[in-house]
């Protein structure tokens, strides 16, 4: 075989592989789901695809201009639809997501069944649909949902959506339902950090605290950890009476967070935790330095200062279980010391405003009875 044939089946054998490698590789975003490991897959396409999600979630333009740089050797080995939402999410810059959700739509219109551009269509519709839980977005969500699961069947793109969308739509039985479709997506794809974190939620949500003790070291061993998915370790441990272990939690956030909402509520667990009134108190009230509006923590200081000492500490109490039941006017344990309070502060007026006056009144009568008998007893004696 001379040297120009040599070169051509090289080139053909090299053709064949990129367009193996790249041809609807997109697609298997949908069982990856983590944009962090979409960045370090080893297909080309998907690093593409990781960078301009990863430029939509955090803002970095660095992660924009590196998809584009490297998208330019992809462009010839990727398919029609897949080649657009890479032309849609090169042109998205912050701020203009109307624009580009237009677009997407738009592209739709086009490759209606699209696994790719259904799958960018969800994620953009549903970070407005968090901010609005305009039902119709729901819909929309739902909709490319169902295409995605026809094309490839369950897979934890769409179990994932699907559960976040539906969970404050449906009662509790329902949940439940939702639950173990989410358990069982997990059993499947054990490695994947988006359903471990879904499904540690749910539960907790559930109160399925054994569950989540369970699945406590499987997440352990992730080297990046969700802060709130780790406080709700630490409070399913405290639950289940684990008390060091969840103590040993919140310690290490305490020391390591810069967020003022996961310290306050490691303050709090930290407060549940503490054997005695004072470490209690100075924990519940660290809380409140965090966040104020803690609620939880308001409601716990308060009625700790209520239990402790009634007396000395029931004005302070009332303020603070005042401010719980206007941020949970549905908490019944808060509203019933609250009413408590209100007839003990309402006896205790009662005693400082009247009784007072009914001494001065008694005063007054005896003076006028004693003035009226000295009277009587002079007009006796004239007589």
């Amino acid at each position: 075989m001379n040297h120009i044939s040599k070169k051509l089946v090289c080139s053909t054998i090299l053709v064949s592989l990129s367009l193996i490698l790249f041809s609807g590789v997109l697609d298997e975003f949908i069982y990856i789901l983590d944009i962090d490991q979409l960045i370090v897959s080893n297909d080309l396409a998907l690093n593409v695809l990781g960078m301009y999600l990863k430029y939509y979630e955090e803002g970095n333009v660095q992660y924009k201009t590196a998809a584009d740089q490297s998208r330019t050797y992809t462009n010839l080995n990727i398919k029609p639809d897949d080649s657009l939402i890479f032309d849609i999410l090169s042109g998205y810059q912050k701020g203009n997501e109307k624009d580009t959700i237009n677009k997407i739509e738009s592209a739709l219109k086009k490759y209606p069944n699209s696994v790719t551009i259904n799958a960018v269509r969800v994620i953009f519709l549903y970070d407005e649909y968090k901010n609005t839980k305009d039902l119709e977005l729901s819909k929309n969500i739902l909709s490319s949902l169902d295409i995605i699961t026809q094309s490839k069947g369950d897979n934890p793109f769409c179990v994932y959506y699907e559960s976040l969308v539906k969970w404050d739509l449906v009662d509790v039985n329902e949940k439940e339902s939702i639950f173990s479709k989410v358990e069982k997506t997990f059993n499947s794809y054990s490695n994947n950090i988006n359903i471990l974190e879904l499904l540690i939620c749910q539960a907790f949500e559930l109160s399925k605290y054994e569950k989540i003790v369970q699945l406590a070291p499987r997440y352990e061993k992730e080297p990046k950890k969700n802060e709130s998915i780790s406080l709700i370790l630490a409070f399913s441990f405290n639950y289940l009476n684990e008390k060091e272990r969840a103590r040993n939690i919140v310690e290490s956030l305490i020391q390591n967070s810069d967020k003022k909402n996961i310290l306050s509520k490691s303050y709090e667990l930290l407060g549940d935790i503490s054997d005695t009134y004072t470490q209690k108190k100075r924990n519940y009230e660290f809380s409140l330095t965090y966040d104020p509006k803690n609620v939880d923590s308001l409601a716990k200081l308060g009625i700790l200062l209520y239990q402790h000492d009634m007396k000395n500490n029931i004005e302070l109490s009332r303020i603070y279980l005042t401010k719980a039941i206007i941020l949970d006017p549905n908490n019944e344990q808060v509203a019933n010391i609250l009413l408590k309070i209100n007839n003990k502060l309402e006896q205790r007026l009662f005693l400082i405003s009247y009784i007072p006056l009914f001494l001065i009144l008694a005063v007054i009568v005896y003076i006028l009875y004693k003035f009226s008998e000295e009277e009587t007893e002079v007009e006796d004696e004239k007589q």
